[in-house]
């Protein structure tokens, strides 16, 4: 089973000048081989204006495999946040095909939209990777400073070497990461778009406190 949820932050930067996001920056991030997270960044400020998160869900599917997002899921999670904001003048990618297939290079024409990669730019995709590296960052927070029970009790479970570490030694401690991030607490037991929203709107875990 595969599933798709797209949201939008109409209200973040809401007082910029609407000129600011002319210019996408789209990426996609794996959180999981299973769950990855394509995120649409205005390349001024660096403000996330929306993003899609893909779960497969699968008793026969490689748990080593990764999928990303087709064209058809990245196309409509165009639409969905041109609802929201206006079209943007520029959107610029990495050089996944899957970015640049015929059916998106037709609706960019025909709202007059220029696709820019990095194969056909000097400029690469450092916006976005810098983006992907923060949001797991602050996505590793939330759910470090949340006060619910399931993850106290998952807490409880932690081995030693990481019960003392500070959020930020944790932050940059590998073996912690791998454990965090493959861990059945986070992969199948969280509500992950209640955790993607705090890393974007609220990376200081506020909302859980």
């Amino acid at each position: 089973m595969c599933t798709l949820q797209t949201k939008t932050f109409p209200n973040l930067n809401k007082n910029e000048n609407i000129v600011n996001h002319n210019v996408w920056v789209v990426d996609e991030t794996y959180l999981t081989p299973q769950k990855v997270l394509f995120l649409i960044t205005n390349l001024k400020t660096r403000a996330i204006l929306g993003y899609s998160l893909k779960s497969i869900k699968n008793i026969n599917y490689k748990s080593s495999y990764k999928t990303g997002l087709n064209y058809q899921e990245i196309l409509d999670t165009y639409q969905t946040i041109t609802t929201e904001w206006h079209f943007p003048e520029i959107i610029h990618s990495d050089s996944n095909p899957n970015y640049v297939t015929k059916q998106i290079e037709h609706w960019c024409q025909q709202n007059h939209i220029q696709i820019s990669t990095t194969e056909s730019q000097k400029n690469q995709n450092q916006v976005a990777e810098s983006v992907n590296a923060q949001i797991k960052n602050n996505l590793i927070k939330c759910v470090l400073k949340s006060t619910k029970n399931n993850f106290k009790k998952w807490r409880k479970t932690w081995p030693k070497q990481f019960k003392n570490l500070t959020i930020n030694n944790k932050l940059q401690n590998k073996e912690f990461r791998t454990f965090f991030f493959t861990s059945i607490f986070f992969t199948e037991t969280i509500d992950l778009i209640e955790f993607i929203d705090c890393a974007i709107i609220d990376p200081e875990g506020i909302l859980f406190s």
